[in-house]
Parts: C-alpha cells; structure tokens; sequence
C-alpha cells in the first residue's frame, strides 16, 4: 500500500517497518517518540492515519488502538481499510481505488472537520465462504457493507452481482434484485414510506404489495 499512497502524492511512515530501519537496535525505545513526531507531522501536513483491518470483525491489536487514540488527541483523519488475508498485486485493483477515496477522505475533513472517530474508506466483506481472485474481487456468498453505510447480501461472481441480492440504503430503503453478471434482471424497491415498486431493466412496472414482495422485511444472506 505504501508505494500506491506515494505514487499518488503522499509521504508514507509505517511504524512497523520504518521505525526499526530508522532505529536500528533502539527501535523498541524509540518508537512512542517516533510516531508521535511522525504524527505532528501528519498535522502539519494535513495527513492522515491509516489503519488496516482484517476479517468479519475487523479486529484491531492494542497498538492500532492506542495509535488511533493519539491520533484522536492530536485531532487528524484516521481512515480505515479493509484488507484481504489474501496477498495480491494491489495496483490497480479495488485496493488502489479505496486509497485514493481515503485521500479524499482525509482532504474533506480538514476542510469541514476531523471525524470523532476512524472511517472507512473501502468496503467491508462478511461471509461463511468466499474466494478472491488476484486482483481482489469477491466470487461466493457475502455481505458488504460499504462506507457510507449501506449494506448487501447476495451471490458475486468476481466481484459482480450475480444471482438474487439484498440492498439496504443507510437511511432504511431496500432492493431486493436478481442479476446475470451485475445486469438487473427484475428489482424490488422498498421506499423509506414503506410502499414497494417493482422495477425491470432500470423502469418502474408497478407498485406491488408486500406479500409479493418476499425478503423486503428482515436481513438475511441471499443464495
């Protein structure tokens, strides 16, 4: 990640591999004062911090919470990312794209205010099972759950809606759809008044009542 971030204008620190190159062998004592002078930096820079995270349940190690608490103090962007166990080219890829979007993150909160707390930049995946494929697109059943707050449960091939899918906007409204290769087939809209419509090839058919309107209501993974 840290050649993608330089080749699109940033300076990159990363304390896990920088700070003992640095150090050499007073690494392990150097390192608080290392990052918080690295993190003036990113203030007067106007910066950001990025946190990786791993897994369904995006679990953090004590050190990125203690980073992400500093950062909160000094009041600079954290931004997160979600990342693949998998190891693949990211140049190019939807990695690449999810760094360029924290860019904009960041550069958006220094103009209209830090956030409280990390954002995420890029899409979080869930699932019982799934494959990725070199340059990290999804095939299997999973659920995303994208930045601004909208999540989707369905079947993917290669990174593509294939198969039925839930979608369910930030603000309550759903789409129940059935795709060949992310080309809707038919689509079921529920409005954020409750009243649904039935959609084919991007036009509203009709408006149809919820009993023909099955998944509408609860969540639940599609197949």
């Amino acid at each position: 990640m840290k050649d993608i971030l330089e080749k699109h204008g940033c300076s990159v620190y990363n304390p896990n591999t920088d700070n003992e190159a640095a150090n050499k062998h007073e690494a392990d004592a150097q390192w608080l004062r290392t990052f918080n002078r690295h993190l003036e930096v990113v203030k007067q820079t106007k910066g950001f911090v990025l946190q990786i995270q791993q897994g369904a349940k995006r679990e953090r190690t004590d050190m990125q919470l203690a980073e992400e608490k500093q950062a909160g103090w000094l009041q600079v962007p954290r931004i997160g990312i979600y990342a693949f166990a998998e190891e693949f080219p990211l140049e190019g890829t939807v990695v690449e794209t999810s760094l360029i979007r924290a860019i904009d993150m960041a550069k958006e909160q220094w103009d209209h205010g830090i956030a409280k707390g990390v954002m995420m930049c890029s899409e979080i995946w869930e699932t019982v099972q799934f494959t990725v494929d070199a340059v990290g697109s999804v095939t299997g059943p999973a659920k995303v759950k994208f930045p601004d707050g909208a999540t989707m449960e369905g079947y993917f091939v290669r990174g593509l809606k294939h198969g039925s899918r839930r979608y369910q906007s930030r603000d309550g409204r759903v789409e129940l759809g059935l795709y060949s290769m992310d080309v809707p087939i038919v689509e079921i809209h529920r409005s954020t008044s409750g009243n649904f419509f039935k959609f084919k090839d991007g036009e509203e058919l009709e408006q149809i009542s919820p009993k023909e309107a099955p998944g509408c209501g609860q969540p639940r993974l599609l197949g």
